[in-house]
C-alpha cells in the first residue's frame, strides 16, 4: 500500500490524520465540481433511462459534450498539480 510509505515519508508524521483528512475533502470538492459540471449542460435533456439518452443525442450535444470533457480534464489536471505540490510540502 502507498500510505505507509507517505506516513514513513512525512517531515511530521503526527500530522498524518490532518493530510488525509484533507485529500478526502479536496477529492469530494473536485468530484463534486465535474459531476456539476457535467450534469448541468445536459440537465433539460437527460432520460432517466440511459439507452433512451444514445438514441436522443444529436451531433451538437456531442459536441458539446466533447467539449465540457476536454475543460473537466484540464481542470481536473491542473488541480492535481496544485494538490501534488502542496502535499509536497508535508514530505521531506
Amino acid at each position: 500500500s502507498v500510505l505507509p510509505a507517505v506516513y514513513a515519508a512525512m517531515r511530521e508524521p503526527d500530522r498524518f490524520e490532518v493530510l488525509l483528512d484533507r485529500c478526502f475533502v479536496a477529492l469530494f470538492v473536485i468530484y463534486s465540481v465535474v459531476a456539476l459540471s457535467g450534469s448541468l449542460p445536459f440537465a433539460d435533456s437527460v432520460d432517466i433511462i440511459i439507452t433512451k439518452n444514445l438514441s436522443n443525442a444529436d451531433h451538437s450535444d456531442i459536441r458539446r459534450g466533447s467539449q465540457i470533457f476536454l475543460v473537466q480534464m484540464l481542470m481536473m489536471v491542473r488541480t492535481l498539480n496544485l494538490l501534488s505540490l502542496s502535499l509536497c510540502s508535508f514530505c521531506h
